[in-house]
This record gives structure tokens, sequence and C-alpha cells, in this order.
């Protein structure tokens, strides 16, 4: 699909009637120092091995989702009994690890830029607080997804968003998801 035709598939959705959406949230998670540690097909599946556990265990409800090479953007919902703090530890805490590892084993990545001034770790992976702002219509979640759909065209990593792996636009392209996490956004009708 034309970059140009994304507006147009999610223009119909921006159209609808507002239907408030409770616990949902656009995330976006970057690593410390903004350094380029998602950059590896490792790096990324560690975060994709991440939101299947979430998913799994039933805490959230994935509705789109980029990764990033310094950053990650996520709309989700968290599930009845979690609060976004909770799980966005979580997802933070069972990434961190790997992604630690990877960062000390790699020939690009100084671990000096990982160094942390907190007296309970030697290195900050992510950065601390992610920015989570509250999703509650349906024009904002079709804008976000837009907006996490286009994110690796504006950073000139694919000509079309359907071609970048990391991301659900394909999956919304195609209409069914690739990812056992991900739950394909549906306006819901009033």
């Amino acid at each position: 699909m034309p970059v140009g035709q994304l507006g147009q598939k999610f223009s119909i959705l921006i159209k609808m009637s507002y239907i408030f959406y409770p616990d949902l949230y656009f995330t976006t998670a970057s690593i410390f120092r903004k350094q380029h540690l998602l950059k590896s097909k490792r790096a990324k599946k560690i975060i994709i091995e991440a939101l299947e556990y979430l998913s799994e265990k039933k805490r959230v409800v994935i509705f789109g989702f980029v990764i990033m090479t310094n950053h990650i953007h996520l709309i989700w919902q968290m599930e009845e009994g979690e609060t976004l703090q909770k799980v966005q530890h979580s997802l933070l805490s069972y990434s961190s690890k790997p992604l630690k590892e990877l960062m000390l084993a790699s020939d690009f990545l100084d671990p000096g830029n990982f160094l942390s001034s907190r007296n309970d770790r030697t290195y900050q992976i992510w950065k601390t607080r992610p920015l989570s702002i509250a999703v509650t219509h349906d024009k904002t979640i079709a804008q976000k997804l837009n907006y996490i759909h286009m994110n690796p065209v504006a950073a000139k990593i694919v000509v079309d968003p359907d071609y970048y792996e990391y991301s659900s636009s394909r999956s919304y392209a195609k209409g069914q998801t690739e990812f056992s996490f991900l739950s394909l956004w549906v306006h819901r009708q009033i």
C-alpha cells in the first residue's frame, strides 16, 4: 500500500462516534540516554517475548505497537485488577535483564552510556517514567495507531509502514494479527 493510503485507511475510523475506553493507554518507553539498544533482531525479540508474556498472563490487551531502535510505542488496555504502573513495571523489568546482557555483549554499544547514578543498580536500560496518555475515544485511538504505524516511515527505515516487521501495521492492513499478543482494535458501535 502506498504511504499516502495509510491516512485514508484510518480516516474512516476517525469520523466515527465516541465511545469511552477505560484503562486504555498510549505509552512510549525509551531506552536510557536514547541509545539504540533495540536495533538488533534479538533485542526486538526480547520485547515481543515480554509482550507475549503479559498477554498470556491476561494482564493486558495490546491493540497496537512498534519497536524502534531506541523506544517502543504501545496502545494497550489494562485487564481488570491491573494498573498501568504495575504492568509497565513488569514490561520494563521483564525485558531489562536480557537487554542488559545483550548490551554488555554488544560490539557497537558502550556500556558506559548505560551507567546509572542510582545506588540500586550499575546499569540503567530504560529511561525512568515512560510517557503514558489515557486514550478514551475512537478518534484518538485511530490517530495514535496511525502515529505508531508511521514511525518507521518517519525514521526512514521503510517507505511503507506495512513493510516494517516489528509493528502492528501489517496486521491491520491484512485484517488479521501476525502476533499472538496483538488484538486488532475494532470500532465498537453504540
